[in-house]
């Protein structure tokens, strides 16, 4: 025997042993037919076995329209018919990992007036000086419509500073809504009175207007005391404020126990026309999940950013799932199938601030903060 041919004989061997397995399991392939496949597989000349994956894929694509069908049918005509009106109260401008530009905040803001968002939390001119520039640009640039849905924000001015001040700055930006953020974790004392003070301050003469109360890290604060939160709310409440918002600061609330808090204080306090509103943080992971459950027991306000920006509740993920799986009609049905244009849009302009205005600044290589991207 030559030398070599026992390798040769063994390869041959093994090839003949495999053949019986191949053609069994080919006899037993569902057999697929031309049309199975789409005109892009036909037109390639593809194996009977890539065209009839293909057109199982199709097929179930096919059901699953089908389903989804009847849903955007109801969005459509209007929504369910038997859910709540929500409003969304969009904070992607304010979050402060990075610094926007004017023009930047300015194109932005159109971009989510035009998408159909309810409020645009656009500044705090009292502690940010290009707030109150971004403000005046603003008020000349943007179309009434838009502007007349930002909001300009305020802390909560110390008793001894008195609130006339904070209030005649928000005033002199001419923004229409404005609001006011106090921390509900230092419920005691006179808080509630210098609240109550500011809320009527900026209420007065102020018929079109909104006046908004943030309640930062108030979860945490009912948690510990209900009673002084409830009693914050009603000051708010009794003193003209159109929304409170209820912040999870630190995120330290499941979603059930968020549920149970917005069900407790639906009826623990005279609400009047002002409604209730929660803005959940996303350190858990649990954000998108506890506004659903806030809004299922009737909170009227959901705040959030696009993308979840600024670890806020993702509002690109709540929006499809409130308009197609609870029946709310927030948006149109063209603006919900352009979600994923102004997904990207606002990521982009993103990116491109943390390359060239944050990571410029730098000589080094360091990992970004924001994009957790390596920059130099």
């Amino acid at each position: 025997m030559q030398p070599g041919a026992v390798p040769l004989l063994l390869a041959a061997a093994v090839f003949l042993a495999a053949v019986p397995l191949n053609l069994a399991f080919l006899a037993a392939a569902p057999r697929a037919g031309p049309h199975d496949a789409p005109a892009c597989a036909r037109a390639a000349g593809c194996a009977p076995a890539v065209r009839g994956c293909a057109g199982r894929i199709a097929r179930a694509q096919a059901r699953s329209r089908a389903r989804l069908a009847p849903v955007a049918t109801a969005v459509q005509a209007g929504g369910a018919g038997t859910a709540s009106p929500l409003v969304l109260y969009d904070s992607t401008l304010t979050q402060r990992q990075v610094e926007f530009s004017v023009e930047d905040r300015i194109k932005l803001a159109q971009m989510l007036d035009e998408f159909g968002m309810h409020y645009i939390e656009a500044g705090w001119p009292t502690v940010f000086p290009a707030d109150r520039v971004f403000f005046v640009r603003a008020r000349d640039e943007l179309e009434p419509a838009c502007f007349g849905k930002l909001v300009a924000m305020a802390p909560l001015p110390s008793a001894a500073a008195g609130p006339a001040s904070t209030a005649e700055t928000l005033l002199k930006t001419g923004a229409v809504n404005v609001g006011v953020a106090v921390n509900a974790a230092s419920a005691q004392g006179d808080l509630g009175e210098t609240l109550a003070a500011t809320v009527q301050l900026l209420r007065a003469d102020r018929a079109d207007g909104r006046v908004v109360v943030h309640l930062h890290n108030a979860m945490h604060a009912y948690q510990n005391d209900a009673g002084a939160v409830a009693a914050l709310i009603a000051a708010a409440c009794k003193a003209g404020a159109d929304v409170v918002l209820l912040v999870d600061t630190g995120s330290t609330a499941t979603p059930w126990e968020v549920e149970a808090m917005t069900a407790h204080l639906q009826g623990a306090v005279q609400w009047g026309d002002t409604l209730l509103g929660v803005g959940c943080r996303e350190q858990t992971e649990l954000s998108v999940a506890a506004t659903l459950y806030a809004a299922r027991q009737g909170a009227g306000v959901l705040a959030g950013t696009v993308n979840g920006f600024g670890s806020c509740a993702d509002l690109a993920v709540l929006i499809p799932v409130l308009q197609l799986k609870m029946g709310h009609a927030l948006v149109s049905p063209a603006a919900l199938a352009g979600l994923t244009s102004l997904s990207r849009a606002i990521d982009e302009v993103r990116v491109v601030l943390c390359r060239v205005c944050v990571c410029a600044r730098a000589h080094v290589v360091h990992v970004c903060a924001v994009c957790v991207h390596s920059c130099v």
